[in-house]
């Protein structure tokens, strides 16, 4: 066992039995905040559950930014965490986090509306225990994290953890392409759904730094092409039912309905050549029951 698994050692053991824990998140004017919240169960350090109203102000704004740092102190020793968070109202887990006092808070018990669940996932560990410190992210945090006799990485020679570390790479999403039968059709349906013209080249969108490319196959004399359900494009919107008269207008086929699916609603259209896109947008609790075209996952 090398010195940063008996430091990750020693922090899984302070997190367990700490019974609160400081969260820090961005308010929306770009300022941090920081809030005490308990810690509900944890799995080692990767991992952190614990528990909020799922309409308060911190749920909206991680819901906004979900890159949130968690901290823990005792006596002189400090660990934080930083990584993001998932919002998830599971009702298996929400059950399984639920204590008595909760229905001080929630008096419509664990399934009720406004419970929610805070999933964190570390990615960075900065420790300080014992007077040692140690600084973990990347392969090391999974190599530390994970069991080390089974993962067998501090069992293999030199070489072999070398082989396993340059593993560790990070994928960056730059373009994708879609298929068309007809590019001026597609433009044109892009160009309304969007509210932004084509690029000069004739096919292509630039969304938020992603290039978006129509693809003219039949132009490109390219045979391969089968359309059907084996790549599902996921645009996020702001506000979902203003798109959904965007759709109506351009008379697009919903071929999944908007359904609720944890802390976003969600549906899929056909667009003009055929292929099915899906749209999402972040769950407002403001949203229920409120529209009759809302249905509940």
């Amino acid at each position: 066992m090398n010195d940063n698994m008996k430091i990750v050692e020693k922090a899984k053991k302070i997190i367990a039995e700490s019974d609160a824990m400081y969260i820090a998140y961005l308010r929306e004017d770009g300022y941090p905040r920081v809030s005490t919240i308990t810690m509900m169960k944890a799995d080692g350090i990767k991992t952190i559950y614990t528990s909020t109203a799922i309409d308060g102000l911190k749920t909206q704004r991680v819901l906004a930014n979900p890159k949130v740092s968690l901290c823990f102190r005792n006596g002189f020793d400090n660990i934080t965490l930083t990584g993001t968070v998932e919002v998830s109202q599971d009702n298996k887990l929400r059950e399984e986090l639920w204590r008595d006092w909760c229905w001080q808070h929630f008096p419509d018990g664990p399934t009720g509306e406004l419970f929610c669940v805070y999933i964190f996932t570390t990615e960075e560990a900065s420790l300080w225990i014992d007077g040692e410190a140690a600084e973990i992210k990347g392969f090391e945090l999974i190599a530390n994290i994970i069991d080390h006799d089974y993962f067998g990485c501090y069992n293999l020679p030199k070489k072999g953890r070398q082989w396993r570390l340059l593993m560790d790479y990070k994928i960056k999403l730059n373009s994708f392409y879609l298929c068309v039968k007809d590019i001026k059709r597609a433009v044109n349906f892009y160009e309304q759904l969007l509210n932004q013209k084509v690029e000069e080249n004739g096919s292509l969108f630039i969304i938020n730094g992603i290039r978006f490319w129509l693809f003219d196959y039949q132009a490109a004399n390219d045979n391969r092409v089968v359309f059907g359900h084996n790549c599902l494009p996921s645009f996020e919107v702001d506000d979902i039912k203003a798109l959904m008269r965007k759709l109506e207008e351009l008379r697009a086929e919903i071929v999944f309905p908007l359904t609720r699916i944890g802390s976003n609603w969600v549906l899929e259209f056909r667009d003009s050549e055929g292929n099915d896109i899906e749209v999402y947008s972040r769950y407002r609790p403001l949203d229920a029951g409120k529209d009759e075209n809302y249905q509940f996952y």
